[in-house]
């Protein structure tokens, strides 16, 4: 297997997964190793790679760390790596859930959403605004 474009922190849990079959538990992991899995990148290397166990566990982790100032950006992300549909949808519905939030605390994030694959979630969003 030839894995490029991820962090060394990164491949090593990857390969831990894959010899190991074991996820990581975060009460052992360096911040660096957090931030592999709070951004993504476990998630789409997991993803990537077609190992369902640690995909749904970066998965869990990728929604535990959605904030008003995260979910947009996040929403991108999935949508530019083609994760999985269901959690586009959790992370549209985080969004939404959260529009008054996200208007006060993050408003500029909202700017993210004028791309052509975003457009009817971001019309959507306005109408909740509005109303």
């Amino acid at each position: 297997i030839c894995v490029t474009g991820v962090s060394f922190q990164t491949f090593r849990m990857m390969k831990r997964y894959l010899y190991l079959m074991d996820t990581p538990g975060e009460a052992v992991l360096s911040d660096t190793a957090i931030a592999c899995l709070r951004d993504g990148e476990l998630l789409r290397l997991a993803h990537t790679l077609e190992t369902p166990r640690l995909l749904q566990y970066c998965i869990d982790r990728f929604v535990d760390g959605l904030t008003a100032a995260t979910a947009i950006s996040r929403l991108c992300f999935a949508i530019d790596h083609g994760l999985p549909l269901e959690l586009q949808k959790t992370t549209r519905e985080f969004i939404a859930g959260n529009i008054y939030t996200i208007q006060s605390e993050a408003s500029g994030s909202l700017d993210q959403l004028k791309r052509p694959d975003t457009v009817d979630f971001a019309v959507e969003l306005l109408k909740l605004a509005l109303w």
